[in-house]
């Protein structure tokens, strides 16, 4: 089915073009034409947008889908491709039904699930043999930066590439725990020989912490509870950073409600 809108002020490389009309055919732009330069086009479904502006779709880069009901929620506000933020199995299914033509749904992009050495209690995807601690390292590397865009960037040690580089103690392709045992960094050519020094907090770096007031940290662990009664899993490594947080800020009490959702 080919569709043209007709007479609508249009978005074309961040500039509006007036009074033109779009043709699209099998779910592409096959041209935008102003109304001087409109063919005769007898098969086509006509929408009138005139008066009105054409713009090109939301995308959203960081987005945890937790049922189908979501996809159209996303769509409802012209969000039309979203970047899913792990990878579960059943969401590269749902993105093979999107592909189909199967599932009504915004285009979807979809990280590699979390690697880990162990499984973070079922949120993680555990690496243990050689083969799978090489495939867990090209992930995180090559594979990445090519999902990036940056694949003539960074992700390998080639020349022409970014001078980004780790220092190891130990070979991460025997076990992927072993990119933990990081003695020096470089990046972009800066040399980085003792990065567990470097400052990570406010107070390290002689400056005001943007951290949350008691308020914002109480909405947080209350929407996190409120997840749990609902069925849905909580990832052990954010709620230790927000434990972490609490205890920091003397959030003592909040802190042991965070952690009651670990248990």
């Amino acid at each position: 089915m080919s569709v043209e809108q007709r007479r609508h002020d249009c978005f074309v490389n961040s500039q509006i073009r007036e009074n033109v009309s779009v043709l699209v055919r099998n779910g592409r732009i096959e041209w935008i034409r102003g109304d001087a330069e409109l063919p005769n086009l007898d098969d086509v479904v006509r929408i009138n947008g005139n008066g009105r502006y054409l713009a090109p779709g939301l995308t959203d880069m960081h987005v945890h889908t937790h049922d189908d009901s979501d996809y159209l929620l996303h769509l409802a506000y012209g969000v039309t491709t979203i970047r899913e933020m792990n990878g579960w199995p059943w969401r590269l299914k749902r993105r093979q039904m999107v592909e189909a033509g199967k599932l009504l749904a915004p285009n979807m992009y979809v990280t590699s699930q979390i690697l880990n050495s162990s499984d973070l209690g079922g949120y993680a995807l555990p690496f243990a043999t050689e083969a799978e601690a090489r495939a867990a390292v090209k992930s995180a590397t090559s594979t990445a930066a090519n999902a990036l865009g940056w694949a003539d960037r960074t992700g390998q040690i080639l020349p022409g590439m970014s001078a980004d580089f780790l220092l190891l103690d130990k070979n991460p392709l025997e076990k992927i725990s072993n990119l933990r045992t990081v003695q020096a960094v470089m990046v972009r050519g800066v040399w980085l020989p003792n990065p567990g020094a470097l400052p990570v907090t406010g107070k390290d770096l002689n400056c005001s912490p943007t951290a949350p007031n008691r308020q914002q940290l109480e909405a947080a662990v209350t929407q996190a509870e409120l997840h749990v009664s609902a069925g849905y899993a909580q990832s052990t490594i954010s709620l230790d950073l927000w434990v972490g947080l609490a205890t920091e800020l003397g959030e003592n009490d909040l802190a042991n409600r965070l952690r009651r959702l670990g248990e």
